[in-house]
C-alpha cells in the first residue's frame, strides 16, 4: 500500500477550528449547514433552508463573513448560480484558505 501523493493540509483545522461557529450562527439565522467534498484545498459548506422563517442567501453569506471578519474571494459579493437555484460564495480565511458556502434556495409556501 502506497501513501497518498497529496500533502498535508489544513483541513482538520477547518473544521474543529470554523465549522462549529459557522454552524452556530447558521442556525440562529435559520439553516442547517453540512459539510462535503475533500476538505483538501477548502472548506465545502451547503446552507439548506431549515425553517420557515430563514433569512435570505445574501443575509446569510454576509453574516458567514462576521463570525471570522472575513471577506468574499477578490471582493466578488455577487454569488455564482450553481444547478437547482444554489448559490455559491468564496470566502477567504487566512493561509490562502478559503471556503465555498452555498446556499440552497428557499422555497415559496405554495398558495390554494
Amino acid at each position: 500500500m502506497e501513501l497518498s501523493e497529496k500533502e498535508p493540509s489544513w483541513a482538520p483545522a477547518y473544521v474543529v477550528g470554523i465549522y462549529p461557529r459557522l454552524a452556530k450562527r447558521a442556525m440562529e439565522l435559520g439553516y442547517a449547514l453540512a459539510l462535503h467534498g475533500s476538505l483538501q484545498t477548502d472548506l465545502d459548506i451547503i446552507a439548506i433552508p431549515w425553517v420557515d422563517d430563514a433569512v435570505d442567501a445574501q443575509t446569510l453569506a454576509n453574516e458567514m463573513l462576521g463570525v471570522f471578519n472575513g471577506d468574499f474571494v477578490h471582493g466578488e459579493s455577487e454569488p455564482t448560480v450553481k444547478p437547482h437555484g444554489r448559490l455559491v460564495w468564496s470566502i477567504d480565511l487566512w493561509w490562502g484558505a478559503y471556503i465555498d458556502f452555498g446556499v440552497m434556495p428557499i422555497k415559496q409556501a405554495e398558495e390554494g
